[in-house]
Protein backbone atom coordinates (compact mmCIF):
# COMPACT_ATOMS: atom_id res chain seq x y z
CA UNK A 1 0.00 0.00 0.00
CA UNK A 2 1.33 3.49 -0.88
CA UNK A 3 0.92 5.99 1.75
CA UNK A 4 0.40 9.95 0.75
CA UNK A 5 0.04 12.99 2.83
CA UNK A 6 -3.46 13.14 3.52
CA UNK A 7 -3.13 9.25 4.95
CA UNK A 8 0.14 10.20 6.93
CA UNK A 9 -1.75 12.68 8.59
CA UNK A 10 -5.00 10.46 9.44
CA UNK A 11 -2.51 7.98 10.81
CA UNK A 12 -1.09 10.26 13.24
CA UNK A 13 -4.09 11.41 14.02
CA UNK A 14 -5.19 8.00 14.82
CA UNK A 15 -2.74 7.12 16.58
CA UNK A 16 -3.19 10.11 18.73
CA UNK A 17 -6.97 9.38 19.83
CA UNK A 18 -5.74 5.80 20.32
CA UNK A 19 -3.67 6.92 22.78
CA UNK A 20 -6.44 8.49 24.44
CA UNK A 21 -8.31 6.01 24.15
CA UNK A 22 -6.08 3.65 26.29
CA UNK A 23 -5.57 6.47 28.68
CA UNK A 24 -1.89 6.50 27.72
CA UNK A 25 0.35 9.94 27.60
CA UNK A 26 1.27 12.32 24.36
CA UNK A 27 4.63 10.09 23.19
CA UNK A 28 6.98 12.00 20.84
CA UNK A 29 7.86 9.67 17.95
CA UNK A 30 11.34 10.24 15.88
CA UNK A 31 9.83 9.53 12.46
CA UNK A 32 12.43 9.51 9.33
CA UNK A 33 12.33 8.92 5.89
CA UNK A 34 9.64 9.57 3.22
CA UNK A 35 7.08 9.80 5.78
CA UNK A 36 8.73 12.23 7.96
CA UNK A 37 9.68 14.70 4.34
CA UNK A 38 5.92 14.46 3.34
CA UNK A 39 4.36 14.95 7.08
CA UNK A 40 6.97 17.91 6.91
CA UNK A 41 5.66 19.11 3.82
CA UNK A 42 9.00 19.15 2.62
CA UNK A 43 8.29 16.97 -0.40
CA UNK A 44 5.75 15.67 -2.19
CA UNK A 45 6.56 11.90 -2.40
CA UNK A 46 4.79 8.62 -1.47
CA UNK A 47 6.07 6.03 0.40
CA UNK A 48 4.87 2.37 1.70
CA UNK A 49 6.05 2.84 5.42
CA UNK A 50 6.22 4.64 8.72
CA UNK A 51 10.59 4.04 9.88
CA UNK A 52 10.23 4.95 13.72
CA UNK A 53 13.72 5.52 15.16
CA UNK A 54 12.82 6.24 18.96
CA UNK A 55 10.85 8.30 21.32
CA UNK A 56 11.66 11.82 22.35
CA UNK A 57 11.41 13.28 25.90
CA UNK A 58 11.91 16.79 26.62
CA UNK A 59 13.04 17.86 30.22
CA UNK A 60 14.47 21.32 31.59
CA UNK A 61 18.07 19.49 30.80
CA UNK A 62 16.79 19.47 26.61
CA UNK A 63 15.66 17.14 24.28
CA UNK A 64 16.80 13.31 24.25
CA UNK A 65 15.72 10.32 22.22
CA UNK A 66 15.52 7.20 23.60
CA UNK A 67 15.69 4.43 21.73
CA UNK A 68 12.61 1.83 21.77
CA UNK A 69 12.89 -0.91 23.23
CA UNK A 70 9.27 -2.34 23.39
CA UNK A 71 6.31 -0.79 22.24
CA UNK A 72 3.60 -0.48 24.59
CA UNK A 73 0.91 -3.59 23.81
CA UNK A 74 -1.56 -1.41 23.02
CA UNK A 75 0.31 0.10 19.90
CA UNK A 76 1.47 -3.08 18.55
CA UNK A 77 -2.32 -4.40 18.09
Amino acid sequence: MIIEKDTIDRIFRALNDQIGVQGGSAIGLVVCGGTALTALGLVIRTTKDVDVLGLVKEDGAGIHIKKIENFPEWFCK
